[in-house]
């Protein structure tokens, strides 16, 4: 799902961040036992690539947050 992060930011409501460099490993995710292993509500981030999801707006959003 795309959001912006501004929107994100604001309405965050997890207690924790899951980077995932891979977009491989970002779109099957969902079915990785790893996120039932972490506690609480993490919010699962894909960091981006060159032109197409931007690098510097994951590093922002992790900076906002």
């Amino acid at each position: 799902m795309d959001l912006d992060r501004h929107w994100i930011v604001e309405h965050f409501g997890h207690n924790s961040v899951l980077l995932i460099e891979s977009w491989e490993n970002f779109e099957f995710a969902h079915a990785t036992p790893l996120l039932e292993l972490l506690p609480g509500n993490s919010l699962v981030v894909f960091r981006g690539v060159p032109g197409s999801y931007k690098t510097d707006s994951c590093k922002e959003l992790l900076a906002e947050l």
